[in-house]
């Protein structure tokens, strides 16, 4: 599933699936295929979550009983790692990777990255950059 070749990007997110029993496991990793696969777009979660057969309510929970992660911060997660391997490859500026990787707003992307990381999306490139280029 594309939920299997995505983690390679979410290393550091807990395992899809790992609940199997709960009742809606299957409609959560569904929805987690979907949420990685437009994840540069907007998703209104209150219908992904109908969509499969959910409240909103029902569906958080069952989302975060699953994947450690709220519907929302899942796709925040998947978003970042994108653009850190879009800093570390590519030469497009801090502003092509936030509209690439859906953020709203540079502003948002700037403190999103920065709350997760610790540092700038610019201090992060540079400092990723300069270990690869020394094969550290």
């Amino acid at each position: 599933a594309l939920v299997a070749q995505s983690i390679g990007l979410l290393t550091d997110l807990s395992p899809l699936g790992v609940a199997r029993s709960r009742p809606y496991s299957d409609a959560i990793d569904k929805a987690c295929d979907e949420l990685l696969r437009l994840s540069a777009e907007n998703v209104d979660l209150e219908d992904l979550a109908r969509r499969h057969g959910m409240s909103y309510p029902l569906f958080r929970r069952e989302f975060k009983a699953q994947t450690g992660f709220s519907p929302h911060a899942y796709v925040i997660a998947f978003r970042l790692n994108q653009a850190k391997s879009l800093l570390r490859n590519s030469e497009m500026t801090v502003r092509e990777i936030c509209e690439e990787t859906g953020f709203s707003s540079l502003a948002y992307f700037s403190a999103a990255f920065q709350r997760h990381e610790g540092v700038s999306p610019r201090e992060w490139r540079l400092k990723n950059c300069r270990q690869q280029a020394s094969g550290e």
